[in-house]
């Protein structure tokens, strides 16, 4: 189980790993002020392979992948899923599951 520290402050609340870096693991923003801005870390990098890493209370948004930012094209090509993943394949009479290397 991760352990965070989580910091309250009047205009944002803060979500830490144990060394102290930016991070909360799933869906959640690591960082969350209250005018609506929101920002997914991964072990201190900005991160997110479900969508924006960083989403402005005017609705603009940003995409990063372990730190690097990327366009929303970049970003979709890069966590397209495989359509091989998960098909099952036989070979000479044994059944094999494909899984991402």
């Amino acid at each position: 189980m991760e352990k965070y520290i989580v910091e309250v402050h009047a205009d944002r609340t803060e979500w830490r790993n144990e060394k102290g870096e930016f991070h909360r693991f799933g869906d959640l923003p690591a960082i969350e002020y209250a005018n609506g801005y929101k920002a997914w870390y991964l072990n201190g990098k900005r991160h997110r392979v479900d969508g924006s890493a960083v989403e402005y209370a005017n609705r603009s948004k940003l995409w990063y992948l372990n730190g690097k930012e990327l366009s929303e094209a970049e970003f979709n090509e890069r966590t397209k899923p495989d359509p091989c993943e998960g098909k099952l394949i036989e070979i000479e009479g044994k059944k094999y599951k494909l899984t991402r290397a």
